[in-house]
């Protein structure tokens, strides 16, 4: 290359710099945002704050934090609320059947008496009230060990009737569908095992054929395999494992005489 070419080729590479450091030159303003890009920016911080305050509103205490922890249903013609666990206190509300509430607490025994609840929000009237345990029914819950403890707190014995049975089955077979996948899925599987034994006992004392029960032998058998998967259940599977044994073997015997059953340790 000619001494001519390279000074017109380094003359035009270094013009750039020599442009940007002339003192005294100030550097060039920014371009304005066009209108389009204003009403992009717009609409972007628009959708920013609707999220937050989105999420701020899930967040809130609610009725819906309330209702994860456990609902249960008016059974009763009619309940009052009262302030106090007190049939005494003084009355802050009326609840009609089938009314739902939200549980402040979940119950210690199907025995208690008394139960706070919470109340839809209205002036002058206090957030929450008691009610009495037996007027209230058809418990749920979100969470899958509130609904649980729900179920097991106010299932029947195992000695009792068929029909109370098969009803706690079915919540149970409602359980399992919807919490299956969840830690407490193997001891509601567990728990299916059980009323399956009980409903076994309780078809072997009423005379029934082997082949009329045996299925809910299979059934157990069944269940119990599942509920292996948790193994804090470990002992109480082998007793029920033990207990479904043996009725297997009597399927085919006669059945003994009338008498209550020893119930399974849950």
């Amino acid at each position: 290359m000619s001494a001519a070419a390279s000074g017109r080729v380094a003359g035009r590479s270094l013009q750039p710099l020599a442009a940007a450091s002339r003192p005294g030159q100030k550097p060039a303003a920014p371009a304005g945002l066009e209108p389009r890009q204003k009403i992009i920016l717009a609409a972007l911080a628009a959708a920013v704050l609707a999220f937050a305050g989105a999420i701020g509103w899930n967040l809130r205490p609610s009725a819906r934090a309330l209702a994860e922890l456990a609902q249960a249903e008016v059974t009763a013609g009619e309940v009052e609320v009262l302030a106090g666990a007190d049939a005494a206190a003084r009355r802050i509300a009326t609840l009609r059947r089938g009314s739902r509430v939200h549980l402040a607490a979940l119950p210690d025994s199907a025995k208690q008496q008394w139960l706070e609840v919470r109340l839809p929000e209205a002036k002058g009237r206090p957030a929450s009230g008691w009610v009495r345990v037996a007027e209230l029914g058809n418990w749920s819950s979100q969470k899958p060990d509130s609904a649980l403890e729900l179920l097991k707190l106010f299932a029947p014995p195992d000695t009792g009737n068929v029909q109370e049975l098969q009803a706690y089955l079915l919540k149970l077979d409602a359980f399992t569908e919807r919490f299956g996948i969840t830690p407490q899925g193997p001891e509601g599987n567990f728990e299916k095992a059980r009323v399956h034994l009980a409903l076994a006992r309780s078809a072997r004392q009423a005379g029934d054929s082997g082949t009329r029960w045996a299925a809910h032998l299979d059934t157990a058998a069944g269940q119990l395999a599942m509920a292996s998967a948790d193994r804090r259940l470990a002992k109480r599977i082998e007793e029920a494992r033990r207990e479904l044994d043996e009725l297997r073997e009597a399927a085919w015997k006669p059945p003994p005489p009338p008498g209550r059953a020893k119930p399974l340790r849950r």
